[in-house]
């Protein structure tokens, strides 16, 4: 594990994919993430939508009025794209139009810097929405499909899970994780045992933290004898003594499972920022050590 710098990482619950996606939302669940927002964040419109022949553009979308209670949106809905709302007519388009960003980007037609929103269907209610929100409710609030059938495998596996401020948590012996991109894979492939394997990494990680600072401390007093030229031959002997001490802590973590260069997001993302901070500061000082001592 490279120093980590506070790298902020993206919670799977907003992870945001293409078109065709399914993600199910429930009032118990837009309710507490909504919490975290201010009133009028997620904006929603119900769509009318005359004939949809196809995905690439809708002449007609809009009732009156948007949804005033959007937990009230419940069940599965379907993104049938990202949508543009063409503002004055064209030769090709009228006014208040709903166009399918793929389609015009097939065209030739450049989109970046234009506002997009996703256009959902809920089979249930043969019913569309427009998620015109700075926030997209459907990727802030929902679960995608896939997610609630790796939630149902991992209680099949005998895991606890439950839902924490758009978090899905995991209860492990060694205490919750949070379900990560790494583990949802783990479990696709039939892994669950991938789960122990994080959250003892992650138990692990934060108690060689908390057998790191003495260590950290006596590193950076070192450094600054050296620095104020006032090392002498005892202390050196005692600073690469401390150092090796510190540098196999370092290593410890740096083999632990889940914690490889390839994985460092998705195992940041377990650990609270205070340690995250306390992490880089001793790879700080070992690595600072190692390039004085030559070692």
């Amino acid at each position: 594990m490279k120093t980590i710098l506070l790298i902020m990482c993206i919670s799977i619950s907003t992870i945001v994919l293409g078109q065709g996606d399914n993600y199910l939302l429930s009032k118990e669940r837009t309710s507490q993430i909504m919490k975290k927002y201010s009133p009028g964040t997620f904006v929603i419109y119900t769509v009318a939508v005359e004939k949809m022949e196809s995905s690439d553009s809708i002449k007609k979308y809009m009732k009156d009025t948007e949804i005033d209670d959007v937990t009230s949106l419940e069940g599965e809905f379907t993104i049938i794209g990202q949508f543009l709302i063409q503002e004055y007519k064209t030769k090709e388009f009228v006014s208040g139009q709903l166009i399918n960003r793929e389609f015009l980007e097939k065209r030739g037609v450049e989109t970046s810097g234009k506002a997009f929103h996703p256009l959902l269907y809920n089979k249930a209610k043969n019913e569309y929405y427009l998620d015109k929100g700075y926030v997209k409710l459907i990727y802030e609030c929902g679960t995608k499909g896939d997610i609630s059938s790796i939630l149902s495998t991992i209680n099949k596996a005998g895991f606890k899970t439950s839902d924490s401020n758009g978090d899905y948590l995991i209860s492990t012996v060694n205490g919750n994780i949070k379900l990560t991109a790494d583990i949802v894979e783990a479990v696709k492939n039939g892994n669950t045992k991938y789960i122990n394997d994080i959250s003892s990494s992650v138990k692990t990680f934060k108690q060689l933290i908390t057998e790191s600072q003495p260590l950290m401390d006596k590193l950076a007093g070192h450094y600054n004898a050296h620095r104020s030229r006032t090392m002498t031959n005892d202390r050196l002997a005692i600073w690469k003594q401390d150092f090796l001490k510190a540098d196999g802590i370092l290593k410890r973590m740096n083999s632990l499972k889940g914690a490889e260069k390839e994985n460092i997001v998705n195992f940041n993302y377990q650990i609270p920022t205070e340690t995250l901070k306390k992490y880089n500061d001793f790879w700080g000082v070992v690595n600072g050590s190692k390039q004085v001592l030559g070692l």
